[in-house]
């Protein structure tokens, strides 16, 4: 988890459909997915809560849902352990930025990382189990910046540290995800924050 240690000044919002309206869903959707499945995201998925935030940023974003009303739950679990925790074959996609900008864990892009979330009033609570590049601590950490109508930082957090990650590794993620939710997910993601950056730099 991440926290913030001070309040931050008011970040100026581009004309129409602001950052905070798109990147909203994806940080949201991106936390929700790279932990561990919950008890909690198989209600969302069963009551259409989940199903309902894909369609917000679809719509939002002019894509088609591409997304099945409905998934077998046990294979959720099963690929999450797969794709993200531990494989025989190797891990077809580890969950950490570093893998995508540096090749390995630790390296210059984490610290890069955590000198961007302290500049912008923002620490790694020590309750958190997973190393600080997580995916779903660094969207976490986009979700409080966005709360904190830090905006234009959460707009970079996200091309800088999540859009490569996404760049990288969905389409490994949806060859071998067997379940249909990561493979697909990852792919709608990693289209959204594409053309999020294009919004951005219209």
């Amino acid at each position: 988890m991440v926290t913030p240690t001070a309040d931050n000044e008011e970040a100026e919002e581009p004309p129409g459909c602001s950052r905070k309206d798109l990147l909203g869903p994806i940080f949201q959707l991106t936390a929700a997915i790279f932990q561990p499945p919950t008890d909690l995201l198989e209600t969302d998925i069963a009551t259409g809560r989940f199903a309902a935030l894909t369609s917000q940023l679809a719509d939002l974003l002019g894509f088609e849902q591409t997304l099945p009303s409905t998934f077998d739950w046990d294979v959720i679990r099963a690929s999450y352990v797969e794709l993200f925790v531990s494989n025989p074959g190797g891990l077809p996609a580890p969950p950490y930025t570093g893998y995508a900008l540096d090749g390995a864990l630790l390296g210059p892009s984490t610290r890069e990382l955590l000198t961007f979330l302290a500049r912008n009033a923002l620490v790694v609570e020590r309750s958190w189990s997973e190393l600080p590049d997580h995916l779903a601590l660094v969207a976490e950490a986009g979700l409080l910046l966005l709360a904190g109508d830090r905006d234009r930082e959460a707009a970079v957090l996200g091309e800088r540290f999540l859009l490569p990650w996404f760049e990288c590794y969905a389409e490994i993620v949806s060859e071998r995800d067997r379940s249909g939710f990561y493979g697909r997910l990852g792919r709608f993601l990693r289209d959204a924050f594409q053309e999020v950056r294009h919004e951005v730099a219209a």
